[in-house]
């Protein structure tokens, strides 16, 4: 999880929430959960997950989401 490998996918992964959710921190998250677990954060998850995102940046909210047991393990 903490492997050269999965660092360069989250990465690719910020590039990718950029890209196509744009500046705002709120539809990066919204797309970021959305590509992950295939679902909307709710309200709880997106403020948390917001302010994450602007005090520790994207890539660091995309190690999150691709370290959680949510995208690891399937229901």
């Amino acid at each position: 999880i903490n492997s050269e490998f999965f660092i360069r996918q989250s990465q690719y992964f910020a590039d990718r929430l950029l890209k196509e959710a744009g500046e705002s921190a709120s539809s990066q998250v919204k797309k970021g959960f959305l590509l992950a677990y295939s679902r909307e954060p709710d309200e709880d998850e997106l403020r948390s997950s917001v302010s994450f995102v602007k005090k520790q940046g994207l890539f660091a909210f995309c190690r999150v989401l691709l370290n959680s047991n949510e995208f690891l393990y399937v229901d």
